[in-house]
């Protein structure tokens, strides 16, 4: 009796193991060949003597490494500045249009003095793509016997540390990038709050004109030869409370 039990659970197992190495195994995924396409992958058409053939879609262009410096002559309309209040560019009227020019801001004291509004000038630059539209990109300007030329920003021989300071007010206004994304909130005409994008994304229902907000943030000098238009302190958050929550700010 129990040599004819073993005899069946020793078929059983045998039976059992010769349908696991029967059992069919998924075949593995062709081999990517160089130069062969996969079977399912749709055949390019065949070329026609005569026609161009498929497009290949171009890669990211080439930034130009020489530009052609052009000259234009006219009269200062009016310094503008940027959504900082920093002073980056002018409005020059020609002999037939007006034309935007822009400016690295470390030269806006230079320039406001040696070509103040109403003043004749000729500047020596390129044209431009900015988030306004086409502008004049300037190199250099002269103003009577005055040549101010686009050089490095000035070293600070004293620079300033990071001051990290506490904020807290109304906001009376919300401020706006060129392309008129709002990227900041003003507190009492007074301080500047600059936001990232995905702050002001996640609090858009709570930054509106006559909220109250408080944080904490890093509060940026202005570097040496920049003019600002409006006395305002300029404040990069890095902690937000609105609404009795306090955020941190990335």
């Amino acid at each position: 009796m129990l040599t004819l039990t073993a005899a069946v659970l020793l078929s059983a197992s045998y039976g059992y193991a010769q349908q696991q190495i029967a059992a069919p195994v998924p075949p593995p995924p062709p081999a990517l060949v160089a130069g062969v396409p996969p079977a399912n992958m749709p055949a390019l058409p065949a070329p026609v003597p005569g026609q161009p053939g498929p497009r290949i879609p171009a890669g990211p262009p080439v930034p130009q490494a020489l530009r052609a410096l052009t000259t234009i002559s006219g009269r200062v309309v009016e310094y503008t500045a940027n959504d900082r209040y920093e002073y980056d560019g002018f409005s020059l009227k020609t002999a037939d249009k007006t034309i935007s020019v822009k400016f690295p801001a470390h030269l806006g004291a230079q320039l406001m003095k040696a070509a103040p509004k109403g003043n004749a000038i000729s500047v020596n630059g390129t044209y431009d793509v900015t988030p306004e539209g086409t502008a004049f990109r300037l190199f250099s300007l002269k103003a009577g016997s005055n040549t101010i030329t686009d050089n490095a920003p000035p070293v600070d021989q004293n620079p300033q540390g990071e001051q990290v300071r506490n904020f807290s007010g109304t906001i009376s206004e919300l401020n706006h990038d060129p392309r008129g994304t709002i990227n900041g909130v003003v507190l009492g005409s007074k301080t500047l709050v600059s936001l990232p994008p995905a702050a002001v994304e996640q609090l858009a229902g709570y930054l509106k004109i006559g909220a109250q907000i408080s944080g904490t943030g890093i509060k940026r000098p202005v570097p040496s030869g920049v003019v600002t238009s409006k006395n305002v302190d300029v404040t990069d958050a890095r902690t937000l409370s609105v609404s009795g929550q306090t955020y941190l700010v990335n």
